[in-house]
């Protein structure tokens, strides 16, 4: 059979059955380029091996968090939660058995002391953005959040006794000398001045910056709040309770708390009416330092693993992902975050009176400054004394 290709064409032409034949197989097969399924990409980098990860999140949480990533590269995750008090003689055994995890978590007095064993210059490769807190141990981590002291009060108890909430040192003085005038016996004003606190290390060093105090000197003013002899008398000795039972029980109207400590007061009662405020024992321009925590993850350098935890690290600035992680475990960021709580952002602003105390808490002996204070409570005298022999140097 001939064909004629004049033919054909004027058939194309003039024919609009083979017209309409020709636009429905032109319409499939560009259908079929543009919307036929695509194989799924690998990924450029597949490591096929374990991450070994310390962190105190809880396991589910964390797991779950990081399952995009270890997908992503082709990774097992070997997380193990361990808590900041575990940590420390933990990191030092794993090094001893030459079982170093891969990335840490941690509080930045644990980077402080363990400097020597850790990766330092090596965050220069992830370009960070500005951080609101910077200290000198930024080299060794990634300081991925933060937590500062603020002051918290009970809206409805304030505005029943008619008092604002105080911006300084003296203010909280003036109100806790009416309010003992007044004689109330059920509810204390501010959780300030026992062996109860759970904060007293951290408000008395900023006492001591406040007014140039020596030790001795802050130490004293603390303890003065609950001293029934003080026209500031504030909160009775030997209560057993701390100022985050004792704010969310209602029992005191208003106290000194992280933002870790104001997520357990919601816990314990999340109808409670509260405000937050400046620090009083901060003051504006600043003359003292507040008590800032600084969180990190780092690298040891015994880790063999280094080129995939710089990915983690990548990865986990991706800006939704950070989000993610900012959200996932209720925490303050370091770095700019969008559509943050008032509270987040109140104490982000605590920061800016900047201070860690690094130096004081990273001491070897730091830990014994609770006893002393216990001791000093019972007895000045031996208080002093016991702060003598251990030489703490603030």
């Amino acid at each position: 059979m001939r064909f004629d290709l004049e033919e054909i064409k004027n058939k194309i032409l003039t024919d609009i059955r083979i017209q309409l034949i020709l636009l429905i197989l032109l319409t499939l097969f560009t259908g079929y380029i543009f919307l036929k399924p695509k194989k799924p990409e690998k990924p450029k980098t597949c490591f096929n091996t374990a991450l070994k990860i310390w962190a105190p999140f809880d396991r589910d949480d964390f797991m779950s968090f990081l399952s995009p990533f270890a997908s992503k590269y082709c990774l097992r995750i070997d997380y193990e939660k361990i808590s900041f008090d575990d940590l420390e003689k933990k990191f030092i055994y794993s090094l001893a058995e030459n079982n170093s995890p891969d990335i840490i978590y941690a509080p930045n007095f644990f980077v402080f002391r363990n400097k020597k064993y850790l990766e330092e210059n090596w965050i220069k490769e992830l370009n960070l953005s500005k951080k609101f807190f910077k200290e000198e141990i930024d080299s060794f981590g990634l300081p991925l959040n933060i937590d500062s002291l603020l002051f918290i009060y009970n809206k409805k108890i304030f505005q029943f006794l008619n008092y604002n909430p105080p911006q300084t040192l003296d203010e909280l003085n003036e109100i806790l000398k009416d309010f003992k005038n007044r004689g109330y016996k059920d509810i204390y004003l501010v959780s300030l001045g026992t062996k109860e606190i759970k904060n007293k290390k951290e408000i008395i060093l900023v006492l001591k910056s406040l007014k140039n105090f020596s030790l001795e000197e802050a130490i004293d003013t603390y303890y003065s709040y609950s001293n029934e002899s003080s026209p500031h008398f504030t909160l009775a000795r030997n209560l057993g309770k701390d100022e985050i039972s004792l704010f969310s029980s209602m029992k005191s109207a208003s106290a000194f708390v992280f933002y870790e400590d104001l997520k357990e007061i919601l816990k314990l009662n999340p109808k409670i009416s509260y405000g937050i405020s400046s620090n009083p024992i901060e003051t504006f321009p600043p003359s003292s330092k507040n008590f800032v925590k600084v969180f990190y993850f780092v690298l040891p350098k015994a880790s063999q693993k280094k080129e995939i935890s710089l990915y983690f690290f990548k990865w986990l600035l991706n800006e939704k992902n950070f989000k993610d992680f900012i959200d996932k475990f209720d925490l303050i960021p370091n770095f700019p975050v969008e559509n943050l709580s008032e509270e987040k952002e109140a104490f982000i602003k605590g920061t800016s009176f900047d201070s860690s105390y690094l130096e004081i808490i990273s001491q070897e002996n730091y830990s014994e400054f609770e006893k002393i204070l216990n001791t000093w409570e019972n007895n000045k005298e031996e208080g002093r004394r016991a702060l003598y022999l251990l030489k703490l140097e603030f």
